[in-house]
């Protein structure tokens, strides 16, 4: 073979070289571009099963409450759909590792990063209930929140939610979740002749999120409400019976001694007028008339100590991947009202 010829091989060869170089280098960042996307896939689905698996996890601790026969009459913050056996150590309760690098983890909404648990529905103030007393106890949230005219606000938000509303935008069914309120109190504002009304509706939005609830129809549980709620409780049980069942000082003394009660670690542990006012008197004076009234009025209408209504919040991880999903759950129907993921 000439030189030439030579030469024109080895040119030939160089190219062939090249271009098989080029398209292994190609496949290879390819093939590690599919299986970084792949693992990220991977990851992601492992969140989203991780925390479909706190959910269900809690679903089984509310079920097992529920037939425990020590704890399944009540519920309390240390206890919060829960028995006594599982609360000992919520962190090992609500923390679960799926498998290496994947785990879930349940918290109460709002809550900072070592607090662990389940919250009740019933602790907070229902927007959904029906009669006097309902919208009494909205009435006064509002007024404690600033709103000059909470008798007007209180009756539109009942009137959105009615079947039969006069309101050309109200949406004439039932809150379906909290935010929903936020439509209302735009609408109230605007009609005020408010200019900044949408910033309105959020600012009062954000000052009463935290005490209310639409899954509940005006059950409240004296072990989990807080002092704000209990107080606005009372007073509403107060201004609905009128002068002769109760004052408004018996109403704010009771939530005192029902404040002082627990902080010393005590809990309401039966749903009935003597235990509950046996409870109270352990280390304090007999409960005034007032007082009795309010607990008795209270008694005859919902459950006091129990709650039915959960809300649970499971984060999954794995790797740099999370997935929360926020569920509350109704563990007397065994059924969930609301489920978002994100």
């Amino acid at each position: 073979m000439s030189r030439a010829k030579r030469g024109s091989v080895l040119v030939v060869s160089l190219w062939v070289v090249s271009l098989m170089a080029v398209f292994a280098i190609s496949l290879a960042h390819r093939t590690a571009v599919h299986l970084k996307i792949a693992a990220g896939q991977r990851d992601r689905l492992q969140a989203v099963c991780s925390a479909e698996s706190g959910i269900n996890w809690s679903v089984c601790l509310l079920d097992e409450d529920s037939l425990d026969e020590e704890t399944r009459g009540f519920d309390t913050r240390a206890f919060c759909g829960i028995n006594r056996q599982r609360g000992a150590d919520k962190e090992k309760t609500f923390v679960k590792e799926l498998m290496p690098g994947a785990r879930f983890s349940i918290r109460p909404e709002g809550g900072v990063s070592s607090e662990y648990g389940l919250e009740d529905e019933e602790r907070k103030i229902s927007v959904t209930g029906d009669g006097r007393f309902c919208k009494e106890t909205v009435k006064l949230l509002l007024k404690e929140a600033g709103v000059d005219d909470s008798d007007t606000l209180a009756e539109t938000m009942f009137e959105w939610s009615s079947s039969n509303s006069r309101i050309p935008e109200a949406k004439k069914e039932a809150f379906s979740v909290p935010e929903e309120l936020r439509i209302v109190f735009e609408y109230f504002f605007k009609e005020k002749g408010e200019n900044n009304y949408s910033q309105k509706s959020w600012e009062l939005y954000n000052k009463i999120k935290d005490s209310i609830t639409v899954f509940t129809e005006g059950a409240c549980n004296l072990n989990t409400a807080s002092e704000k709620n209990l107080r606005i409780i009372f007073r509403a049980c107060v201004n609905t019976e009128g002068g002769d069942l109760a004052t408004v000082s018996d109403a704010d003394s009771l939530v005192g001694r029902i404040s002082v009660m627990r902080e010393a670690g005590g809990i309401f542990a039966r749903n009935e007028f003597t235990e509950i006012e046996k409870t109270l008197t352990q280390q304090g004076p007999e409960l005034t008339s007032g007082q009795k009234n309010i607990l008795s009025r209270l008694l005859n209408d919902k459950r006091l100590i129990v709650s039915d209504v959960f809300t649970i919040i499971s984060s999954g991880k794995t790797a740099d991947v999370s997935h929360d999903i926020k569920g509350v759950y109704d563990r007397k129907n065994k059924k969930f009202l609301y489920w978002h993921e994100e």
